[in-house]
């Protein structure tokens, strides 16, 4: 599947979503469930073909409107317009119904075909009318179809201050949310930056076909392979190994920024620890919580982060040469944990907030959640949750996700990975 995200849209706060109630919704249903009683009480009145009849001509009104909803969410169509092709439908269908009936009215097979078409009526007149219902009142103030709405949805918008993301997993579905914030941000005086706008596709489909810029409205993008939202890059491909290299570049800059501090004699060695840990150390671990750290990238940060240290430290006088100090030196001075230490620390701490969460939660069901589908061919990526399990077997301890739910044994655990040797 191929998706489909624009970014840095435009400033300020958007609600253009209009929403109705969950009781109204309970109270219609109790109100439909007691007319479809009373109906079935009546039907049942009538002969046995005609109630064959009804049975049959209500499971192939239902299959149909089950494949024009299937086939509305495969083309991403907005829910004005499935409205719109429902009720559509059922005037048709409502019409070609009585026309049957006045032609095959001496036929024996019209029972089975008019109820058919009766119960197709019904089925998309019922579809037209609660696609555009968004119920959000479900006791406590939580959403009444929050599963199907903000997980399953066509369309995902993150926004934080002015960096607005889309997310959809079709073009049309992502043109018709970038009218929509478009049209609604120039009626509050937003401008869309088209300077600063791109958009990126990405999944396991050949990208190389795809087109070097899109055309939406009056603006024309620019397609990236990546790109960096509130900090973090995200790729094309999901590639967490690059956004890691992109980190130890921006920490190497502030590295290189401090540097003459670091070689300083006036400071103590106390000091220029205390500079890497508060000033280049959160620059290199910014987000890694979210990394699916392989042996090759833990080298990597090991490596950097040593460079580091022995600057700070710098050589030992032995038998009458300089000489570089080993790494058990190094760290034995430096009396702090490893920085992969740290990032699995900080990931096993992401992982027990999110185990913690209500079920509603958008990372707690994208935790326990299983996007489907098959993976390639080779040798599998590594996931963020495997790793998370791996550390927390080598630590000695089985079924995380129950042993987190104590907030403070939880932090005394986290603690325990920092400085845990076979991490």
């Amino acid at each position: 599947m191929t998706g489909y995200a624009v970014l840095d849209l435009c400033g300020g706060r958007l609600n253009f979503i209009s929403r109705r109630g969950g009781r109204k919704y309970i109270k219609n249903s109790v109100a439909s469930a007691i007319l479809q009683g009373g109906l079935f009480g009546i039907v049942g009145k009538f002969s046995s073909r005609y109630i064959t009849a009804v049975v049959s001509g209500q499971a192939l009104g239902g299959i149909f409107a089950a494949l024009a909803e299937i086939a509305s969410l495969c083309l991403g169509a907005s829910s004005t317009i499935s409205a719109f092709v429902y009720f559509m439908v059922a005037n048709g269908m409502l019409l070609l119904s009585l026309a049957a009936y006045l032609i095959l009215s001496r036929a024996t097979w019209v029972y089975g075909f008019s109820v058919w078409m009766t119960f197709v009526v019904t089925l998309a007149m019922y579809p037209a009318v609660t696609v555009l219902v968004n119920s959000t009142d479900k006791g406590n103030n939580k959403p009444w179809n929050v599963f199907f709405t903000k997980f399953y949805k066509s369309v995902q918008i993150l926004a934080y201050a002015d960096d607005i993301d889309i997310v959809a997993r079709s073009r049309r579905a992502m043109e018709d949310a970038f009218l929509n914030i478009e049209k609604a941000g120039r009626n509050m005086g937003l401008t869309i930056n088209h300077s600063k706008t791109k958009y990126m596709a990405c999944g396991k489909a050949n990208l190389k076909n795809m087109p070097s810029s899109i055309t939406i409205g009056r603006y024309d993008f620019e397609r990236v392979d990546e790109f960096k939202y509130l900090g973090s890059t995200v790729t094309h491909s999901n590639d967490i190994s690059y956004e890691i290299k992109q980190r130890l570049m921006a920490a190497n800059r502030a590295y290189f920024a401090l540097r003459k501090l670091l070689c300083s004699r006036i400071l103590s060695r106390t000091t220029k620890i205390t500079i890497y840990k508060t000033l280049i150390r959160p620059v290199l671990a910014y987000a890694a919580e979210t990394w699916s750290l392989t042996k090759k990238d833990a080298g990597n940060l090991d490596a950097f982060e040593r460079k580091i240290l022995r600057k700070i430290i710098g050589p030992v006088f032995e038998r009458g040469r300089w000489r570089r100090r080993y790494n058990n030196e190094l760290y034995s001075i430096y009396k702090d944990p490893p920085i992969r230490r740290i990032v699995k620390a900080a990931r096993l701490r992401w992982a027990g907030h999110m185990a913690r969460m209500n079920d509603v939660e958008i990372p707690k069901r994208i935790l326990n959640g299983n996007p489907g589908g098959q993976r390639s061919r080779g040798r599998p990526r590594i996931r963020w949750l495997d790793g998370v399990e791996e550390d927390i077997c080598k630590m000695g301890y089985r079924n995380w996700k129950a042993v987190s739910q104590d907030r403070d044994n939880w932090r005394k655990i986290v603690e325990e990975a920092k400085v845990h040797n076979e991490l």
